[in-house]
């Protein structure tokens, strides 16, 4: 899959007159054997500076390209050394942000393009995406808001049991050295 074509399935639509010149450089930027996953028109912020461009997702690694004339960046990070991956939806934006140790980026996107990307953020972090069906009959919020903030909260009480785990873990650990201390 191109970078164009993965534009066209994540968002629904080509990339516009502008974004283009990213396009172009983010397919030049593909290794040969890369796979890629999904690709969004994004404003992308790093630590230093924000700039339009593309994020293109692919099996090894995730990039963000401004290929603009004249202001040609990128972020590359590689997936294996990803430190963590978030998402976070409100009504007029989705937002992921990457991190290594060494880089980060963000990226913001209109929230049903975001809710396109969701299953592959979740597929970094290896979780099982949760297709959440809410019955939203006439309702004043974009149901893919209420499902975004869903599987946020969803994810929020995972991080929470996962990290009461690592406690009590790190507890019993500490214990179990006391007492071999102890003993000595």
């Amino acid at each position: 899959m191109t970078v164009t074509e993965a534009i066209q399935a994540t968002q629904g639509h080509p990339a516009g007159f502008f974004n283009r010149f990213s396009v172009r450089r983010a397919q030049s930027m593909l290794e040969p054997d890369e796979t890629v996953l999904a690709a969004v028109v994004a404003n992308v912020r790093t630590r230093s500076d924000k700039y339009p461009g593309v994020v293109v997702l692919t099996d090894r690694r995730v990039m963000a390209v401004c290929g603009l004339p004249g202001i040609p960046r990128e972020t590359i990070l590689d997936i294996d050394q990803l430190e963590r991956c978030e998402e976070t939806s409100t009504i007029i934006q989705y937002k992921a942000t990457f991190l290594t140790r060494k880089a980060a980026f963000s990226m913001v996107v209109d929230p049903d393009v975001g809710e396109a990307f969701s299953p592959f953020i979740a597929q970094i972090n290896g979780e099982q995406f949760e297709d959440i069906q809410l019955k939203v009959d006439g309702a004043f919020l974009n149901p893919n808001l209420l499902r975004s903030r869903k599987r946020n909260q969803l994810r929020r009480e995972r991080q929470k049991e996962r990290q009461r785990q690592r406690s009590i873990q790190r507890q019993r650990d500490a214990e179990a050295n006391f007492r071999a201390q102890d003993d000595d």
